[in-house]
């Protein structure tokens, strides 16, 4: 296991907050923000010696597992690089971009984007924006975002891979990190499976004496634990 430090992206993130651009009023502009704050850490780790050394070893790897939503679509080059099923998180939930990566319905009229701050109980003009969003951050994801992400492939992988649109088809899962009972309906395709929460521990027993309170409590009983 390698842990690669990218110093110059760890200043750039030291002096920018990305919150600001994701929480704006235009979603747009945040989306080339993240994108070109992404492409800047992608390229520097890979001209790491870490992962050169990846790409030169002949290691077998039975799974590749990939945060590949924010500017770093490149990583899924790796399965093909290893020959191995591509899994791909994200951190965001369901948004357009791993939405259209498997093909799952993206329908404007009750699933906001998520750089807007609407809900799924839209207005008109909430839905008639919500709409504008997504379809101009289409137009620009493939005449703008997709073009430099395969540049990025064709000079760190080679020009030999398949293409950035072939690789995105062969996803095999993608894992939302959103919870289903505090997200909005959406329907989603049986490879993307919601995983927020998963990481928390199943709750431990109360105290004997506390248990006993609770069970004998007639009128109800709150607890509150910090």
């Amino acid at each position: 296991h390698v842990n690669i430090r990218l110093p110059k992206f760890e200043v750039t993130r030291a002096t920018i907050n990305p919150g600001d651009f994701i929480n704006s009023s235009n979603e747009l502009l945040g989306a080339f923000f993240l994108w070109d704050f992404g492409f800047n850490a992608i390229k520097e780790a890979y001209e790491t010696a870490e992962f050169k050394q990846l790409m030169a070893s002949k290691d077998h790897y039975d799974l590749v597992v990939t945060e590949a939503f924010f500017a770093s679509e490149s990583v899924i080059a790796l399965g093909h690089r290893f020959n191995a099923p591509n899994i791909v998180i994200s951190s965001v939930g369901a948004n357009i971009h791993s939405l259209d990566c498997l093909g799952s319905p993206n329908i404007p009229s009750f699933m906001p984007d998520t750089r807007t701050k609407f809900t799924d109980k839209m207005s008109f003009l909430e839905r008639f924006r919500n709409f504008g969003v997504i379809v101009l951050t289409r137009i620009m994801k493939y005449t703008y975002y997709y073009p430099k992400v395969q540049a990025i492939i064709d000079e760190h992988f080679g020009k030999y891979y398949p293409s950035l649109d072939s690789m995105i088809s062969n996803i095999s899962l993608t894992f939302l990190y959103s919870n289903q009972a505090m997200s909005p309906v959406a329907p989603l395709v049986p490879n993307m499976v919601r995983v927020g929460g998963i990481h928390l521990n199943k709750p431990g027993k109360l105290p004997v004496d506390l248990q006993k309170r609770a069970d004998a409590a007639k009128d109800g009983f709150i607890y509150m634990s910090f």
